[in-house]
């Protein structure tokens, strides 16, 4: 089965409505709803979710992302540092998702940070693959296997590749990258599982102090999910207009850069980004920064189905990383 691409501005509406909602649910299960494939990788990550989620044909799922990023005018970031990206089928948050993309058309990076959340197994702590590549239709790329075994040794994360295997939240991102940036980079994929809050602040600060120039992160996440398949539905309508207001808050916590505020907005409120945990060691890697929305997309609006829906945000920030130096007593 193939998604196909329709033209760069229909390319959200090309799929059946059966299979739009099939998207969303899967792209959005709570963890521990499918058990991942037994036994560890080799070398390499192979895709999972090539020829489902998107294209299988490399050349056709190029010409696919290039539409989505070609579709959104250039307005360039000063000092881009980071981009929180949705990560449903292509078909549904791919227009979304090129308006992220579209920032880093052509640019140089020594390393991507990728963090996302896992939805496929229970996971405590923050995962890290033990291969040397993760590979799309478009390629391989490697990862930076010294800067991961870094992490481990640090204590901040742990070698697990089967809760890499099933998860589609980093692979849904790799294409993107690969028909955007310039030049060699290398990947540094994390699967942030079940943290406290003081592990978030902790993770961000000690990752946001090592990071240069040549640094880039990107957040994998979606925003509200509501309806009774998502097991959050804390209100009836008019239902576009209050989700847009959840989305909304959302991003409001979120720009402030402030990791505390951001945890407490989703612990305490109906706001549920399903990578609210990775957002949140995101914004702790930042001394200082704003954030900008690119784009806010409700799937209601594609299938006409606000019942059980998903919202989209595209979303930069730009600053300064986190200066340990300055904080030291």
């Amino acid at each position: 089965m193939s998604l196909g691409f329709r033209s760069k501005h229909e390319a959200g509406l090309a799929l059946p409505l059966s299979m739009l909602f099939l998207l969303l649910l899967l792209g959005c299960q709570e963890p521990g709803r499918a058990a991942p494939a037994s036994g560890r990788f080799e070398s390499v990550r192979e895709p999972v979710f090539a020829g489902t989620w998107y294209h299988g044909d490399g050349a056709s799922l190029y010409r696919g992302i290039r539409a989505f990023i070609e579709a959104v005018p250039k307005r360039p970031i000063p000092s881009l540092r980071m981009l929180i990206c949705p990560h449903a089928g292509i078909g549904l948050s791919g227009a979304t998702a090129g308006h992220c993309y579209q920032q880093l058309d052509g640019l140089v990076f020594d390393r991507v940070w990728l963090l996302a959340p896992n939805h496929h197994q229970a996971l405590t702590g923050i995962a890290v693959p033990s291969v040397e590549a993760f590979a799309t239709p478009l390629g391989e790329l490697p990862l930076d296997t010294e800067r991961i075994a870094g992490l481990v040794v640090a204590g901040l994360a742990r070698f697990d590749d089967d809760a890499h295997r099933p998860e589609h939240t980093i692979e849904l991102q790799l294409p993107f990258l690969q028909a955007s940036l310039l030049g060699g980079f290398r990947l540094i994929p994390l699967l942030v599982g079940d943290i406290s809050p003081e592990q978030i602040l902790h993770t961000g600060h000690t990752i946001g102090a090592q990071l240069g120039e040549r640094d880039l992160v990107i957040i994998s996440s979606d925003f509200t999910h509501f309806g009774s398949v998502f097991g959050h539905r804390p209100f009836d309508g008019p239902l576009p207009e209050r989700i847009e207001q959840l989305d909304r808050a959302a991003f409001a916590s979120l720009a402030t850069l402030d990791t505390e505020r951001w945890t407490e907005e989703v612990l305490a409120t109906e706001v549920n980004p399903c990578g609210w945990r990775s957002i949140g060691i995101g914004l702790a890697m930042f001394e200082s920064g704003q954030a900008r929305l690119l784009e806010h997309v409700v799937s209601g609006t594609l299938d006409n189905n606000y019942e059980q829906c998903v919202s989209y945000l595209a979303i930069a920030l730009s600053g300064t990383w986190y200066s340990a130096s300055k904080h030291r007593d």
